[in-house]
């Protein structure tokens, strides 16, 4: 390779941005914040999910499964939206949390975010209950009316139902989120007065 050509793959782009400063690189790390409020939180919601389903999960699809309309696949076509909705209800208030804008109302949008996570674990929870485990985590209690091995005897392809319902209106959700906040980004401020 001849120098001539080597010299102009060999030129830096000059950069014009001022090099982060301590505050913003620690700002940026912080590895305790995940240590003592995300990992913390995490398995709490983890926890609460499983005692939700347990204490709720047999009696709701014991109960209300054989009475709802559509029986157990209409059952968990009603969870699979029921899904979809309480997740759409937490990641619309996020859309709208600014990070660079004021840090007071991002987070009042972060809190509104809250009850729907909170509604979204519930129902995952219920829906979950119903998910047969497998052989080994069978107790003697899983062909009980309601329990997971009952619910797969009698309504085989439920899980699949709700899936589905969740996938096709979650992914409707997410579209019409997207074009909402598309929007406000492209709409101008109005002036304040």
């Amino acid at each position: 390779m001849s120098r001539k050509a080597a010299r102009p793959s060999l030129r830096y782009e000059h950069n014009r941005e001022r090099p982060a400063s301590r505050r913003q690189r620690e700002q940026r790390e912080r590895p305790w914040l995940v240590a003592l409020v995300v990992l913390p939180v995490a398995t709490g919601v983890v926890a609460a999910m499983a005692l939700v389903g347990k204490a709720w999960g047999p009696a709701a699809w014991g109960d209300l499964a054989p009475e709802w309309p559509g029986q157990g696949y209409g059952f968990s076509l009603t969870l699979g939206v029921l899904e979809a909705l309480t997740a759409g209800a937490c990641i619309a208030p996020l859309a709208r949390a600014r990070r660079k804008g004021n840090k007071l109302r991002s987070a009042a949008w972060g809190a509104a975010a809250l009850p729907g996570a909170v509604a979204f674990g519930l129902v995952a929870a219920v829906a979950l209950a119903g998910m047969r485990p497998k052989k080994r985590h069978r107790s003697g209690g899983c062909h009980l009316a309601g329990h997971p091995c009952w619910v797969h005897e009698h309504y085989p392809y439920a899980w699949l139902v709700g899936v589905v319902a969740f996938a096709a209106v979650g992914l409707a959700l997410l579209f019409t989120i997207g074009l909402r906040a598309d929007r406000r980004r492209k709409t101008p401020a109005a002036p304040a007065t």
